[in-house]
């Protein structure tokens, strides 16, 4: 079912799945409407927070997050594209500031749909892909990752390929041919070599997948019209609107010091989240050894801390709680804005059955 959605989607002029199911998402939208007003916001790369509910708040390791953490653990030695192709970064908390002051703009207006390229960077305040890449190299060049051996893992610069043909090149000399001589080694020596091999070949196929997935985006010459979201904020700033609290605007972004100081910080918190809490399911009921740590991916980024299965304890951090209290203030904060403009509020969360936070 995957290839053919990609498949599906490449035939309609889209890279994947992802970008092809929400174009028909808008499209949807605005057949079903009606009467209603509708605002469809377009986000860019979405990235780390920039101010709320903390600096480097982040959530996943996809898109540029992937090479950020891949590059720290000498994963990922080469990519493709251009030189100067822009990544159009926008910090998370920008995107969300955006969408509260668009529907508060358009809660009364006429039913016409109104787009926003929301907050995008690439025509007002602009990163390449290799500035970006070498905030990552300079990061982890002064602050190693600390692998599970407890060493520090030794960064290189990642080679970008301007060319599919030469990235290939790359690859079979430097990493194909040498793994089809551990192969032949491990027939000829009783899979002495075995380890090594599982290792070179897991980096290969990651590179690869990388290269695949993300190659329409590293050769992408397109640069953004944020007209819209310009005269949102000029609107914001003429209505009195708290623009010191629903900020989104990314001039005012200084990128060198946003990657080293606030996202890539958060990136490497997130890979040592991952590593200390292996355990991410829900669970509904049931018992677990009491010498597990669990964390539980409720809501993003919402750890519930403590609970109680039984007569089985969990142990909890206070990063953990700081966590779930921040979402529980960011509730009531947006029920406080749904409020004001006659929406409903949103309900209470309440735990699932036999978990209990604090």
């Amino acid at each position: 079912m995957k290839n053919l959605g990609t498949e599906r989607a490449k035939m309609h002029g889209w890279p994947n799945t992802y970008v092809f199911t929400k174009t028909m998402g808008e499209m949807l939208m605005q057949q079903s409407k009606e009467n209603l007003s509708l605002v469809i916001i377009r986000p860019t790369i979405v990235s780390g927070t920039y101010k709320e509910p903390f600096p480097g708040w982040v959530e996943d390791l996809k898109t540029i997050n992937t090479f950020l953490a891949a590059s720290a653990q000498g994963n990922l030695p080469c990519l493709v594209g251009e030189t100067k192709t822009i990544m159009d970064v926008i910090p998370v908390d920008m995107v969300v500031n955006a969408m509260i002051v668009a529907m508060v703009a358009h809660a009364k207006q006429p039913s016409d749909a109104n787009i926003y390229h929301v907050v995008g960077s690439s025509l007002r305040n602009s990163v390449t892909i290799v500035s970006i890449l070498d905030y990552g190299f300079v990061y982890f060049t002064k602050k190693p990752w600390i692998n599970k051996q407890g060493k520090p893992v030794k960064v290189s610069k990642i080679i970008l390929f301007s060319s599919i043909a030469s990235f290939h090149g790359y690859m079979q000399i430097r990493y194909l041919l040498p793994l089809k001589g551990l192969q032949v080694a491990n027939t000829v020596f009783h899979n002495f070599f075995k380890g090594v091999y599982n290792d070179l070949r897991k980096k290969v196929k990651f590179v690869m997948r990388v290269v695949e997935a993300y190659k329409p985006y590293f050769y992408f010459n397109g640069i953004f019209d944020d007209t819209n979201t310009e005269k949102l904020r000029m609107t914001a700033r003429g209505s009195r609107t708290e623009t010191d609290l629903f900020y989104f605007d990314p001039d005012s972004i200084e990128w060198r010091d946003y990657f080293m100081n606030t996202h890539i910080p958060g990136v490497e918190n997130l890979l040592q989240q991952k590593r200390s809490f292996p355990i991410t399911k829900v669970f509904r009921s049931g018992h677990l050894p009491s010498d597990k740590t669990v964390t539980e991916r409720v809501m993003p980024m919402t750890f519930i801390q403590s609970s109680r299965m039984g007569n089985t304890h969990f142990p909890v951090s206070h990063q953990d709680k700081t966590y779930f209290q921040r979402q529980l203030l960011s509730k009531m904060t947006l029920n406080v804005l749904r409020n004001q403009i006659g929406a409903a509020p949103i309900c209470r969360w309440k735990p699932m059955s036999g978990i209990y936070p604090p």
